[in-house]
């Protein structure tokens, strides 16, 4: 089961990257176009096994929902 999981989570990340990379726009828009058209918005918490993944899982997923602008982070994936 958690093979399955990682696998969808890995094609919809795939997506969500394809998306942000080719789209032009303000940041704001390429990300809710990239929610909209891409599975990235089905992907939870408990589709990760805990260690590395879901903690980065979770840092990418609060970075998205802070609404401070204008902001610039970065994330180290292990």
């Amino acid at each position: 089961m958690t093979t399955h999981k990682l696998g969808r989570c890995h094609e919809h990340l795939r997506k969500a990257v394809k998306q942000l990379a080719v789209n032009s726009g303000e940041p704001k828009q390429k990300l809710g176009s990239m929610v909209g058209s891409t599975g990235f918005g089905s992907i939870h918490e408990s589709d990760f096994p805990a260690g590395p993944l879901k903690t980065t899982f979770l840092s990418i997923k609060h970075k998205l929902s802070t609404t401070n602008e204008p902001r610039c982070w970065s994330i180290s994936v292990l």
